[in-house]
């Protein structure tokens, strides 16, 4: 390898940076003809996700040299949308549990004077908001059996997470992530997690 650099050191300049585009070539996101990495992985585009092709383009090419670990599934969805978080549920806690946590009730004699959130019903999060599971090759309504053997097989795709006393997670930020990145996330999560498991999707498509 040592040698076929200084080999392609000593080229004249035109053919040197030639041989160099050739090899960035390999990677998507370096590519210089894009269209090329779209007849391999067989997508097409529309108008409004050329903004999004090249990263999707090195999604699919990281999809297919990486392994099924949450670390690589992570890395490859956050080529998509950079602060997306996979977080796994460990220790087991249960995912039906509220999209919003109080952090102060009414009449709480441990609040604390000129604390900023000593505030009755201060809370964060969003009841109202519906969490989403992504099982195997179907996308439904929030429908995890209250069974903590199925707890473990969930993870969750959001913002952060916030965790109690003993590393339980207690309450998901939702992300908001734009509708045309949908298709490209659940199909990255659906290809790569193991089958057993289930995502948490906590995600307001916009």
């Amino acid at each position: 390898m040592r040698r076929l650099f200084e080999a392609i050191a000593i080229l004249p300049d035109d053919l040197r940076q030639e041989v160099e585009g050739v090899y960035l070539d390999y990677f998507p996101e370096t590519t210089r003809s894009p269209e090329k990495w779209e007849q391999v992985f067989q997508v097409i585009f529309t108008q409004s996700e050329l903004e999004l092709r090249r990263s999707v383009l090195t999604g699919l090419w990281q999809m297919n040299n990486s392994g099924g670990a949450a670390i690589f599934l992570q890395k490859v969805l956050q080529e998509v949308w950079p602060s997306l978080q996979l977080i796994e549920n460990v220790p087991v806690g249960n995912p039906r549990g509220p999209s919003a946590v109080n952090f102060m009730v009414c009449g709480n004699e441990t609040a604390v004077c000129g604390n900023r959130k000593a505030v009755c019903g201060y809370r964060i999060g969003d009841g109202d908001f519906e969490t989403t599971v992504l099982r195997n090759d179907t996308a439904s309504s929030y429908s995890i059996p209250n069974e903590p053997a199925w707890w473990g097989y969930c993870f969750y795709l959001c913002e952060e997470a916030v965790r109690d006393s003993t590393g339980k997670i207690i309450y998901v930020k939702r992300i908001e992530i734009p509708a045309v990145y949908k298709n490209y996330i659940e199909y990255f999560i659906l290809r790569m997690k193991p089958v057993q498991s289930v995502a948490v999707l906590a995600i307001k498509w916009i």
